[in-house]
């Protein structure tokens, strides 16, 4: 125990020079706002993805819905005799996804990938 007091008592003080504690204080903030950009950077990302997602969705809805037309269509012509309430089955209007509501997924999307190209030039 007598030495490890000693090899305490030894060690000289520590001092930082005025300059380099502001510049290690400057990398901290520099470091900082990396951090902020990336975590924007992953946000974009994250909405994205979700994005994407909604795109999937509206895609496999509208396959749904030409499948069961096509059902529909097949099932009809293939028969010689058509009942009056297979006809109003036919006729019953399904829900297909508007070009619209496309193009605004598709505006949605260049929106999130403008965003993330701004936060990864600025993390630069």
């Amino acid at each position: 125990m007598v030495t490890q007091r000693k090899a305490v008592r030894e060690a000289p003080p520590l001092f930082i020079k005025v300059d380099k504690y502001r510049q290690v204080l400057e990398h901290i903030e520099k470091l900082r706002s990396f951090a902020l950009s990336l975590r924007d950077a992953l946000d974009a990302l994250t909405e994205m993805e979700r994005e994407v997602q909604a795109g999937l969705s509206i895609c496999h809805k509208g396959l749904d819905n030409l499948n069961a037309t096509l059902s529909i269509l097949h099932s009809t012509l293939s028969r010689s005799h058509v009942e009056e309430s297979h006809i109003r089955a036919v006729t019953a209007p399904i829900r297909v996804e508007t070009p619209r509501e496309i193009e605004d997924y598709v505006k949605g999307m260049y929106t999130q990938m403008e965003k993330i190209k701004r936060d990864l030039e600025a993390i630069e």
